[in-house]
């Protein structure tokens, strides 16, 4: 009697450390794809305002040739 019941309560925290390890796996792999889209944002961002920088730069450039 005593091994049925240690070998339902080992087959219960098997299945309990299954579904601990999917959830964390889970929350792993959202917490990775979420750095991912933040990092590509960043960089989407820091491209714009590089193009920015670069046209005023240019607009300026363009302003003294005419001044001058």
């Amino acid at each position: 009697m005593k091994s049925r019941e240690a070998r339902a309560q080992d087959f219960m925290n098997k299945m309990a450390d299954n579904v601990l390890q999917k959830m964390a796996d889970r929350q792993k792999f959202e917490e990775e794809m979420l750095a991912k889209y933040n990092n590509e944002r960043e960089l989407r961002q820091r491209q714009l305002e590089e193009k920015r920088a670069e046209r005023l730069r240019q607009e300026q450039e363009k302003m003294r040739y005419f001044l001058a």
